[in-house]
């Protein structure tokens, strides 16, 4: 049990399943180190909310039993962590536990404020850290499961992505994160902008959790158009640090190109140039998360103010105006998302992926992030509804991760899970050691 504890905080979901599919260690056991990497960790980064040992004590008891009946348990006695506010029940989390995979806690996501664009997490003993820069944030609001995957705890967190909740964390935090197409997993929110996703450390627990969640048995085969494929190219690749709109930081763009570069070297990509000139998303965004409000939202409140007002001639007029302001907000917005789409579908009918920084800035200090929209270039594809990842690229001069973002076509998850699996072989990502952040 001891060298399990040991090499536990750099072992993937799938190592770890092998080991206790192969009858090598009980699954017990990696709970065990999960929930000992956790309480030697999580004094200093908070990335836990709720911890649930006697719950993940019984559930390794029915892997046993599961295990000993003959069944396949694809995630045998993983530990997972789940996002705060994510039901255990949720359709993609019971796929996994109906895999073997283990919950052993909820992780943080940011508290309500004032602030639109907090994007970092938080517990009531205090704000959830950057494990590689604690002055930083971790991004959010899948803040905790970042934090929780970077730091060894679990090899896999739940997440949730409405404007790159999944992918700025993922970055962030060095680690991977994925948004699948929109509408191919049930979401949270009725405007269909969050999609649920993992966060994990490794390309093999990306591709694993999409075999269990997607119900594929392997990852599906990528097929360039024509049919044939080109020995270890996987596809053709736009690149574009600013989406026609954003303004990031010149040391992330640099580190994030370098990372793409390296793919585009050793062959796995080749590149093309194709210009890619979208609107700022922002009011679309905006509008359609509106539009799709329940009673007792803050536009539902506006609405009802505007009913109370209609009594005197001033307040009618006034009623009207703000009516007509909306109309013509809804328009724009409506002109804004069909503009982007058509620049998306031409850029991906002469390319198989866009590729990006994943965020324009670096982690933010926790006093907040001032007037950068961390979310500048993760959103769009919340709207657009294409499949993104964030993988890591490296590090800036002062040791912040930064994080490239790969954009494929809809349902083309498969071509980006193979990327992400090229860029690791070229470039292993760094792991958590034993002893790192512990205190």
């Amino acid at each position: 049990m001891n060298h399990v504890r040991r090499e536990y905080p750099a072992l993937g979901a799938t190592e770890l399943a092998a080991l206790v599919r192969a009858g090598l260690i009980a699954p017990q056991a990696p709970v065990e180190a999960a929930l000992t990497r956790l309480r030697e960790t999580d004094g200093a980064l908070r990335a836990f909310t709720s911890c649930w040992p006697a719950w993940a004590a019984y559930r390794a008891s029915l892997v046993s039993r599961a295990l000993a009946r003959g069944a396949e348990l694809p995630l045998a006695g993983v530990p997972i962590a789940v996002k705060a506010g994510s039901d255990v029940t949720a359709p993609t989390t019971r796929r996994l536990l109906a895999a073997g995979a283990i919950v052993i806690g909820a992780t943080a996501v940011p508290i309500r404020t004032a602030h639109p664009w907090q994007t970092w997490g938080h517990t009531t003993r205090g704000p959830t850290v950057n494990p590689w820069r604690p002055d930083r944030v971790p991004g959010g609001s899948s803040a905790g499961s970042a934090v929780a995957v970077a730091s060894g705890v679990v090899p896999l967190a739940t997440a949730a992505d409405g404007a790159g909740s999944t992918r700025i964390p993922a970055a962030w935090c060095g680690v991977v994160g994925l948004k699948p197409t929109n509408g191919r997993f049930p979401g949270p929110d009725r405007a269909g902008l969050t999609v649920p996703g993992p966060i994990v450390r490794h390309a093999a627990d990306a591709a694993a959790w999409w075999a269990v969640v997607a119900g594929a048995s392997e990852v599906p085969p990528v097929v360039p158009p024509g049919g044939k494929r080109e020995g270890g190219r996987l596809g053709i690749a736009v690149w574009s640090s600013t989406l026609g709109f954003a303004r990031p930081e010149p040391e992330v763009v640099a580190v994030s190109r370098a990372a793409a570069d390296r793919l585009a070297a050793a062959g796995v990509l080749a590149w093309t140039d194709v210009p890619v000139e979208l609107l700022d998303p922002e009011a679309a965004w905006t509008a359609l998360r509106a539009a799709s409000a329940g009673p007792g939202t803050a536009a539902a409140g506006t609405a009802a103010a505007g009913t109370a007002a209609v009594g005197t001639a001033a307040a009618g007029t006034a009623a009207v105006g703000t009516a007509a302001a909306g109309t013509a907000a809804a328009s724009n917005a409506a002109a804004v998302r069909a503009h982007n789409d058509r620049c998306l579908a031409g850029v991906l009918a002469r390319a198989d992926v866009l590729l990006t920084p994943t965020t324009p800035n670096r982690p933010h200090p926790h006093a907040g992030p001032g007037e950068v929209r961390s979310v500048s270039l993760t959103w769009a594809f919340n709207l657009s509804g294409q499949p993104a990842v964030s993988v890591p690229a490296g590090f800036t001069a002062d040791g912040c991760p930064v994080g490239l973002q790969i954009v494929g076509r809809h349902g083309e998850e498969g071509r980006l899970l193979r990327l992400v699996a090229a860029l690791e072989r070229l470039v292993p990502w760094p792991s958590p050691a034993p002893d790192r952040w512990t205190g």
